[in-house]
């Protein structure tokens, strides 16, 4: 079993509030620098706790962690769209007929497959195609060859053709799973002591990093498979400083606590939030709040705690569905 490390569950923790922040209404400085490095910190992390198993043992493992908690989260967005349908219409075989009629495997923006989750069969894809090389590879140096060679494939692609199935998006986000498995392998590059002068580094830079992607403000967006050609170099590197500050700072255990549960349930924060979302749209009408960052804010403070409660719930009564080993007694 894997060692939990808390300082990459408070990383995940982290990362999962922007994706909720980002989903929202926010100023356009705040939502450049959520993107230049939200989406490239959860494939580093995932990547760093790979670990090699034969092809079909990892297959199979990958399904029970990811793809069932995706075919979970879509049968919940399923019955979400089916129940928002049949109160418009009143009528169930029409709301159902118009639900099934937006399910389309192929369409990248199919709000039931994909909004959100999209980055679970996409992990999936990323993981087995890198535990294949490792098993036949066997060599970081020949693997991150092939890393770089897709992630440049993947640049052509954002330019040239617009792939199906987030193949191009596979292509593109490789190469942070694979750097994240390499010093998953060399640990101790993440063990350092904090001292006074590393603790002022990392606040000063990674104020220059947000100050930088705000003012650059450059399209970014890993599910369309858009950035900027050095954007992955910036996304490891705003990743590493916000790794080295969590080090450096974080020890106010009410706030680690808090963080440490969303990174650790971070998967179904990912399914939930914009399940929620849409059911506080119908609140704010009804309660006639109409400022769009108010909504943001209550959203915000509102369903993450509720969705921390369901989660653990979820690990107590169906932690299969959720990608969660079922502890035996």
């Amino acid at each position: 079993m894997i060692k939990r490390i808390e300082e990459f569950d408070i990383l995940k923790g982290l990362g999962i509030i922007c994706v909720v922040i980002g989903h929202t209404q926010i100023p356009k400085g705040l939502h450049s620098v959520i993107y230049s490095f939200h989406m490239p910190l959860f494939f580093l992390v995932s990547g760093f706790f790979y670990r090699p198993l034969p092809v079909t043992q990892y297959l199979k493992k990958s399904s029970n962690h990811l793809l069932i908690p995706w075919l979970f989260f879509a049968i919940l967005a399923f019955l979400l769209f089916l129940g928002m349908s049949f109160v418009a219409s009143h009528k169930f075989w029409h709301a159902l007929s118009n639900t099934i009629s937006q399910i389309n495997l192929a369409d990248e923006n199919c709000k039931i497959l994909y909004r959100s989750i999209w980055f679970l069969p996409v992990l999936f894809v990323v993981s087995n195609i890198h535990n294949i090389v490792n098993n036949f590879l066997n060599n970081y140096h020949l693997h991150g060859l092939v890393a770089l060679s897709l992630l440049a494939l993947g640049f052509w692609a954002q330019v040239n053709i617009d792939l199906p199935f987030f193949i191009d998006t596979i292509l593109s986000v490789y190469a942070f799973y694979w750097l994240g498995s390499l010093i998953g392998q060399k640990k101790e590059v993440i063990h350092f002591k904090s001292t006074t002068a590393l603790k002022i580094v990392s606040v000063l830079a990674l104020f220059i990093l947000c100050i930088t992607s705000m003012l650059t403000s450059f399209d970014i967006d890993y599910k369309k498979n858009i950035y900027p050609i050095f954007e992955p170099l910036y996304a490891v590197l705003f990743v590493g400083v916000i790794f080295v500050t969590i080090k450096m700072w974080f020890g106010i255990k009410p706030i680690n606590r808090f963080l440490v549960d969303c990174g650790k349930y971070s998967i179904v924060i990912l399914g939930l939030h914009r399940l929620f979302q849409d059911l506080s749209y119908v609140a704010f009408g009804k309660c006639n709040i109409s400022n769009a960052y108010l909504q943001s804010t209550i959203f915000v403070v509102v369903s993450l705690p509720i969705i921390l409660y369901l989660s653990k719930l979820l690990v107590r009564f169906a932690p299969e569905l959720i990608g969660f080993k079922r502890k035996h007694k």
